[in-house]
């Protein structure tokens, strides 16, 4: 995706003095390993650009919702989203091969080519890594009956005997509408 807001020309900044980048991006899902993940609400950032040592520094934060569903009972779950933005972009025409080794142990080191660099992926990044592996309704949640898929935070007494266990009635029946979630958003 291109955004254009998101696209810094780096003659754009100047040595000692922060460039603020405000904004809002209106996106249907983020695609992370998890799978297609459907915001609920717009996607806020703000990001500050500093020039140090010939460098770029980028720092700031992204704030967001996000809908996922909880992996024992499928039911939906709102995913907070506050997360920090953090980068160290370096041209990678300017820099020697003596630097460049220097600053392979430095964590978000990004190189770039050219006069431009694009923020997209870093505010991304932030987001998806806000995303938890396993997300919980609530750490009581009892699930789904193994025999008839029922929800058991709903019906917390119910009982399903081994006759309810036939072909008609998947052990996983519930899962079968888990597709239709993310087709709805």
């Amino acid at each position: 995706m291109l955004f254009p807001e998101l696209i810094v020309e780096t003659s754009s900044l100047v040595k000692g003095q922060q460039k603020s980048i405000i904004g809002v991006l209106n996106l249907d899902f983020i695609d992370v390993p998890l799978g297609k993940i459907p915001f609920t609400r717009e996607l806020v950032y703000e990001v500050c650009l500093d020039i140090v040592n010939e460098e770029i520094l980028l720092s700031g934060f992204v704030k967001t919702e996000l809908e996922y569903p909880c992996v024992r009972c499928l039911e939906s779950v709102l995913i907070k989203v506050n997360g920090s933005v953090e980068a160290h972009y370096i041209n990678k025409e300017a820099c020697s091969a003596k630097v460049e080794e220097e600053v392979v142990s430095l964590e978000n080191v990004i190189y770039y080519e050219g006069s431009e660099i694009d923020l997209y992926d870093r505010i991304m990044e932030a987001v998806a890594l806000e995303v938890p592996e396993y997300v919980l309704c609530s750490p009581e949640c009892k699930g789904l009956c193994p025999f008839c898929g029922e929800n058991l935070n709903e019906k917390p007494d119910h009982i399903c005997g081994e006759s309810k266990s036939t072909v008609e009635f998947s052990p996983f029946s519930k899962l079968k509408d888990l597709n239709k979630i993310f087709d709805d958003k």
